[in-house]
């Protein structure tokens, strides 16, 4: 008690604006949105199911929708806004309803109102992040995930025109690795054909999303020095902004969605040196060479087989149901 009256009287001193009435104390408080919770050595920061629900129905309400006011998009980008200072993945879809909110371009829309086609690839998106939280958003920061003294992931991958391999790192030693084929599905979603040399970025790309999706189940809840060590400088933009252009926007959506679900954003985002990459190199040129053995270094590794990628493994392609207007 003391501690706290000496701070803020020293705040008033200082002639700090102080709101006491907003002013909450204990072990378990909300703020901005979020309740948070002290722990031993940990902090929980939920948004309630019953936040959700009013995410989920203020979406519901620009179904099928052509115009909304410029007052409830503010409204709206606020709400979504207080559940970014928690969850990281979301602040680029957040950014893009500042930059509708703010366009002062001219538009043939009503006084005071914006088309909602503006933003309705970003509604899209934020309606899968709803429906794949399905209750409450709970994340729990630990102490020593956020000193980074967790576990030590690494993923070591690259993409040739023709494949893609990966490999997770544990701690410095390889634990598991894919060598998969560029396949039909890729190449009509992502409208790129394999052996196209103009498709090495897009399958760069992919082979990030790939991974990280496959493995995220290891690092999802804990802080991990997680290094995307490709070769492709543009893939490793990708992962840190989660901004790309063309079909790469695509993968960037996928990736965080992917985030969304982990309680910190990867560590490190490194870029290592095409001559260097010789593991995963190797595997993504797997299905050149009729007689090729998995490399040396992964003599003690486990290959895996991430799931097929048909139209019904881009989860966010479309809305969920209850978000579609047809």
């Amino acid at each position: 008690d003391r501690d706290m009256a000496i701070t803020a009287f020293s705040y008033l001193v200082l002639n700090f604006p102080m709101a006491f009435h907003k002013a909450a104390r204990g072990k378990k408080v909300d703020w901005i949105g979020v309740t948070l919770e002290v722990l031993n050595a940990a902090i929980k920061a939920t948004i309630t199911s019953a936040k959700v629900e009013e995410l989920k129905a203020l979406t519901m309400e620009v179904v099928g929708v052509n115009q909304v006011s410029r007052s409830w998009l503010r409204s709206y980008f606020g709400k979504w806004q207080s559940a970014a200072s928690l969850l990281f993945a979301l602040r680029p879809w957040v950014g893009e309803l500042t930059a509708v909110l703010y366009d002062k371009r001219p538009s043939n829309a009503d006084d005071h109102r914006v088309w909602v086609n503006q933003f309705r690839h970003t509604l899209a998106w934020l309606a899968n992040f709803i429906d794949m939280a399905n209750g409450p958003v709970i994340r729990t920061f630990r102490v020593d995930s956020y000193f980074n003294r967790g576990v030590k992931y690494s993923i070591s991958m690259d993409a040739s025109i023709y494949g893609m391999g990966a490999v997770l790192i544990v701690n410095g030693v390889p634990e598991e690795y894919f060598a998969i084929a560029i396949t039909s599905a890729d190449e009509r979603i992502l409208k790129m054909k394999k052996g196209d040399k103009d498709g090495q970025q897009i399958w760069e790309s992919l082979v990030l999303l790939i991974a990280v999706r496959h493995w995220c189940h290891r690092w999802r809840e804990a802080r991990v020095t997680l290094q995307l060590e490709s070769d492709n400088v543009a893939a490793l933009t990708l992962a840190a902004q989660l901004k790309a252009q063309g079909a790469r926007r695509k993968i960037a959506k996928e990736l965080a969605l992917i985030y969304s679900s982990s309680v910190f954003e990867p560590d490190i985002v490194s870029h290592l040196p095409g001559v260097m990459n010789v593991t995963p190199d190797s595997l993504s040129r797997r299905f050149q060479h009729s007689h090729w053995v998995p490399p040396a270094s992964l003599r003690d590794a486990k290959e895996v087989h991430p799931a097929s990628r048909t139209a019904a493994w881009w989860r966010t392609e479309a809305p969920p149901t209850w978000a579609s207007s047809t």
